[in-house]
Formats: structure tokens, C-alpha cells, sequence
């Protein structure tokens, strides 16, 4: 009953997870990306045509190979090429067609990120300026205690978390699209060894899925005891100043030096920080793992076949850089994921908030903040410091 009860609950726990996380994914799509739909049109536009021009790229190559191995003709339009392997005017005309299409896919990549930037600017700047108006004009409600006792990061980190992920977002399309595309072309050229490699991710995905929510919570960890790691630095440097000024204390500070062991907070994040980064290897691991595994799978199925065709290298080449192409963009999809993992909570936060005080502004009633609750003993402007945010998107 034990393990039955235990099994339901963690089913629960993840349900409600995932219905949190479709209500903040609505909440999102409506509050940036529709806010800003052209700039967000712009850049999803630009990141098919960068995805475009990489498939045109791969295609010419492709058939190029397919062309001079088989013999056959190339027909573009109504001008017939033939194949010829020892024609230096295809190969050079193919080598410059692919490097203006791959020329044309980074320029348009180039300007799709322009515009996911600018984006990822506007959004986060509305979102302080609506915390700001909100919190002066609502925060004076007597519900409103526990918002403004987390003032600082509703004003600050918690609108750059909104901003970021709604970056991340737009940059999710180009992996996916491109993930999808190469596998519709993988299934074109094998349908069988295909579905192999799809049992083998498949296989795969609970390792990455793990990886990725081990390095997402120690981020969060992260942000748990960055305050006190930096209450332990400031008392170290509180302690070197007193030991400096006393005479007597001196000389044992300066035999010291710089020898001292670190804190146990400043252990503890560095070791966490540790952890997070090998998280990130451990994906790469697993990602290169696939890869090796993958390349076993097709010698073993497709070079028999062609050892005794004695034709289909260049359909092997091909599948080889395009799966290469596709294992990618996979890594590259769950390593924004995890980003999103990491800036979730803060961005679900400030989503809260945002509802919360809305509910109050239809009320039609104003309930400022009082001038004792901003805080201002720190200095002018330590409500709006900057915070260290290492952002990884």
C-alpha cells in the first residue's frame, strides 16, 4: 500500500508540475511573444529561412554524391549536367553553391537572433515597468505582505528570468524545426535503420531527461545559498579588516596571506557550482555515446548491403552528416530546456504576481505602498542593483 500510495503521489505531483508549466507556457505566448508578434514573426521567419538554406545546402551536396556515384544526370530546371566524376567545373560549381546557400543560412540566422535580442530587450523592460507600477500602485494591500517582502526580485531578477526565457523560447524553434526536417530526410533514405536509432534515443531520453533536471536544481541551489556566500565573504573581509588594524593581530594575518581555507558557504557554492557544470558534460556524454552507438548500427546494417551491392557510400555519407546534424540540434533542444528549468521558477513567480495584482487593479481601487516599505536603508538605488545572473541562454 505504501509503495502504491507513493506511486500515486508522485503522479499527482507531476501532473499538477505539468499543468503549471502549460499555464505559464499559455501565460507566456500571450504576454511576450503576442505582445510583440511582429518582432516575433521577424525572427521565427528569419530562423526558417537559416533552416532553409542549411537543407538546400545539404540537398545539393547530397545529390551531387548521389549523382557522380550512380552516374546520372543532374537536372536543375531544364539544363541537364552530366555526372561526371572528374568534371572540375561540377565540383566547383557545387562547392560555391553550398557555400552561398550556408553564406545565406548565417546571415539570416545572424538577423534572426538580432531580432530575438531586441525581443528579449522590450520584454524585459515592459516587465520591470509593470512590476514597478503595479507593486507603487497595489503593493499598500494588506495580502500584498509577502510580495513585498520579495520586492527586490519582482523589480529585478525575476523580469530578466521573464525576458530570458521568453529568448529561449524562439531560439527552441530552430533545433525542433531542424530535428524534424533531418528526420523526415533520415526516414526518406532509410526507413528501417531509422527506426533503429528512433529505440535508441528513445532509450536515451530518460538519461538526458535526468541530466538535465540534476543540473536545473542545482541551479536552483544555486540561488538558495548565494546569499549566504556572500554574508561569508563580507565577514571575512569584515575579519581581515580588524585583524589589519590591530598591530598585534598583523603578523599572524600577513604569515597567513592568502593561505587561508575557504568558508564552508563559499565550499558548498563552489562545489554545487561544480556539480551543475559536470551535469552539462554528462549530457554531452550521453549525446556522444548515442553517437557512437548510432555509427556501430548503421556499418553493421548498411555495409553489408553495400559490400555486396558494391554502390551506396555516398547514400551512407549522407545519412552519417545528417544524423550528425539531427543528434545536434537534440542536444542542443534539451540544453535549452534546461535553461528554461532553471529560470522557471523565477519567471513563474513574477507570473503570480502579475495575476495577483491584476485581480486587485479590476477592483478599480488603488492601495499604494507605503514609503516605509521601499527600501531605501541600503543606499539610493540598492532596490534596483544589479544581481549576478550568469546566463547561460
Amino acid at each position: 500500500m505504501s509503495n502504491a500510495g507513493s506511486i500515486a503521489s508522485r503522479y499527482l505531483h507531476i501532473t499538477s508540475q505539468v499543468r503549471r508549466y502549460f499555464l505559464f507556457i499559455h501565460w507566456l505566448g500571450r504576454d511576450a511573444l503576442l505582445r510583440f508578434k511582429r518582432t516575433t514573426i521577424w525572427a521565427l521567419a528569419l530562423s526558417g529561412l537559416y533552416l532553409l538554406f542549411q537543407l538546400l545546402a545539404l540537398g545539393l551536396l547530397s545529390k551531387y554524391l548521389h549523382a557522380v556515384e550512380s552516374g546520372k544526370e543532374i537536372r536543375i530546371a531544364d539544363f541537364i549536367i552530366v555526372a561526371d566524376k572528374q568534371s572540375t567545373a561540377l565540383l566547383l560549381g557545387t562547392a560555391a553553391g553550398c557555400m552561398i546557400l550556408f553564406f545565406l543560412s548565417f546571415v539570416a540566422k545572424y538577423y534572426s537572433e538580432t531580432h530575438m535580442l531586441r525581443m528579449w530587450a522590450r520584454y524585459e523592460g515592459f516587465c520591470v515597468e509593470r512590476a514597478v507600477f503595479l507593486m507603487g500602485a497595489y503593493g499598500g494591500h494588506p495580502d500584498n505582505k509577502p510580495w513585498r517582502r520579495q520586492m527586490k526580485n519582482l523589480l529585478n531578477g525575476d523580469p530578466r528570468c521573464c525576458g530570458l526565457i521568453s529568448r529561449i523560447a524562439l531560439r527552441l524553434f530552430t533545433p525542433a524545426a531542424t530535428w524534424l526536417a533531418t528526420f523526415a530526410v533520415l526516414v526518406y533514405l532509410d526507413r528501417v535503420l531509422t527506426l533503429v536509432l528512433v529505440a535508441l534515443v528513445i532509450l536515451c531520453v530518460p538519461i538526458l531527461y535526468l541530466a538535465s533536471v540534476r543540473g536545473a536544481s542545482y541551479a536552483h541551489r544555486l540561488e538558495d545559498i548565494l546569499g549566504p556566500t556572500r554574508m561569508a565573504k563580507r565577514q571575512k573581509l569584515r575579519e581581515i579588516v580588524t585583524k589589519a588594524s590591530d598591530p598585534a593581530s598583523w603578523s599572524e594575518l600577513r604569515a597567513a596571506g592568502q593561505s587561508q581555507a575557504a568558508s564552508e558557504p563559499v565550499r558548498v557554492h563552489l562545489h554545487t557550482q561544480f556539480l551543475r557544470r559536470r551535469s552539462i558534460e554528462e549530457s554531452r556524454v550521453v549525446t556522444g555515446v548515442l553517437m557512437g552507438i548510432s555509427i556501430f548500427a548503421i556499418l553493421l546494417l548498411k555495409g553489408g548491403e553495400i559490400i555486396q551491392s558494391g554502390t551506396g557510400w555516398a547514400q551512407l555519407i549522407a545519412y552519417l552528416i545528417i544524423l550528425r546534424i539531427n543528434l545536434n540540434h537534440i542536444t542542443q533542444a534539451a540544453r535549452l530546456v534546461a535553461s528554461i528549468n532553471r529560470f522557471y521558477p523565477l519567471a513563474s513567480r513574477y507570473m503570480r504576481f502579475v495575476l495577483h495584482m491584476e485581480g486587485l487593479a479590476r477592483a478599480g481601487q488603488a492601495f499604494p505602498l507605503e514609503s516605509v516599505d521601499i527600501p531605501g536603508n541600503a543606499g539610493e538605488g540598492a532596490l534596483f542593483e544589479e544581481d549576478d545572473e550568469d546566463e547561460d541562454a
